[in-house]
């Protein structure tokens, strides 16, 4: 049987999974490491109003498109140190003959999505109330980057062993919020109301996603509207359940959520959005104290901003810039591994000339009764010398 070979050394295992506009497989290499290819398809439109937009080319938008993903996702990486989004490894562009779709190839670390969980198991109540907070402390990361992630469902939250992160953000996921006034063509099934009718974000369209999520989960994985029993599920009930959110319909009550856990949802997917949580850190204190706990201290006061030089961003081709996040290395500490310690190089650069030197002198030894006795020995003193002063200096 013939493997598809990505990026190199991966390759394709097998597929998990289709979405709206692309594949997802399993991928190892020759060592047994696993990780996540997603093949995307990304359609090239163009405005009709060339005033309003300028591009006025398919090729000119794909550039566009190609540079605004790389980046939301060299920008993101930075901050977040592979904590709360879903880290990108690799990643490469082709177009289509006819410049109108452009296919994005992504290698990704390997998680256990949310939807693949519910498939094995169900979740008790508290289990709920601790994916909502972990799920806001993701979003608490958006807001912090000035982001709105407008793409929140099962298939996007991905289980960790400390909480949980959120995918997709490269592509279809995570915008600045000033470009979001645009028609969306994501999934509608978590959407808020004014998403789906004008196209418009706000601050609480990611809370009343997570509601909606955590509404389901509670309510035998039903969204509102959506009959209780499989055999009375019709073809048309999912459109007809996103047509009564949006008119405004009162949802009924989630059947395992307590009094205190149902106010929690319903308040996060009210249909007026000033009715809403402002933040996602209200929203996770609320839950924080549905559970009987608290969080005394913002998970992200202690974050350190890493500035972009906005002219040196300019002035880098696509290539360049996925070159930097392609060797992005990351560790728990938040430091990047390829920026070692000073004085511990110099230490290390010490002991080697040291080293080096020993070996000089031995050989000079050996070697004493011959001609070049005499250069040897000003060689391995200067060596030794330079190994002392490189040992306590800086």
């Amino acid at each position: 049987m013939q493997t598809t070979t990505v990026f190199g050394t991966w390759q394709i295992s097998r597929p998990l999974g289709t979405g709206t506009y692309g594949k997802t497989y399993e991928i190892t290499n020759f060592t047994g490491e696993e990780g996540v290819y997603k093949l995307i398809k990304i359609p090239i439109e163009l405005k009709k109003d060339p005033a309003e937009f300028p591009v006025r080319t398919y090729l000119d938008r794909m550039k566009e498109i190609k540079n605004d993903i790389l980046s939301s996702v060299k920008y993101i990486q930075l901050r977040d140190n592979g904590k709360y989004f879903v880290r990108y490894e690799d990643c490469a562009f082709a177009s289509s003959e006819d410049g109108k779709t452009l296919t994005m190839s992504v290698r990704m670390e390997k998680l256990l999505s949310l939807s693949t969980v519910l498939e094995r198991q169900s979740l008790s109540q508290d289990e709920v109330l601790r994916l909502g907070v972990n799920v806001c402390r993701c979003l608490e990361k958006c807001r912090e980057m000035d982001y709105v992630y407008t793409n929140l469902k099962p298939n996007n939250i991905f289980i960790t062993d400390t909480g949980c992160k959120l995918g997709d953000f490269g592509t279809f996921g995570l915008y600045e919020p000033k470009k979001m006034n645009v028609a969306m063509r994501k999934s509608q099934d978590y959407m808020a109301p004014e998403m789906i009718k004008f196209g418009e974000i706000n601050a609480t369209s990611d809370t009343y996603a997570l509601g909606l999520i955590m509404y389901a989960l509670l309510n035998g994985n039903k969204l509102p509207f959506i009959p209780r029993y499989e055999d009375q599920v019709g073809i048309n009930d999912a459109s007809l359940a996103i047509e009564k959110r949006c008119a405004n319909y009162v949802f009924s009550d989630p059947d395992n959520a307590s009094p205190e856990v149902r106010d929690i949802i319903f308040k996060a997917c009210s249909s007026a959005v000033g009715n809403r949580y402002e933040s996602p850190t209200q929203m996770k204190n609320d839950l924080l104290s549905a559970l009987g706990e608290h969080e005394e201290k913002n998970p992200f006061e202690q974050q350190v901003e890493i500035p972009l030089d906005k002219g040196e961003e300019e002035s880098q081709t696509p290539q360049q810039s996925m070159e930097k996040i392609t060797t992005y290395e990351y560790e728990d500490g938040g430091k990047k591994r390829s920026e070692p310690n000073r004085k511990k190089l110099i230490l290390l650069i010490a002991i080697a000339v040291a080293f080096l030197a020993l070996i000089v002198v031995v050989a000079a030894i050996v070697l004493r009764d011959t001609p070049e006795t005499a250069d040897i020995q000003p060689i391995s003193n200067i060596l030794a010398a330079y190994a002392s002063e490189l040992s306590y200096g800086g």
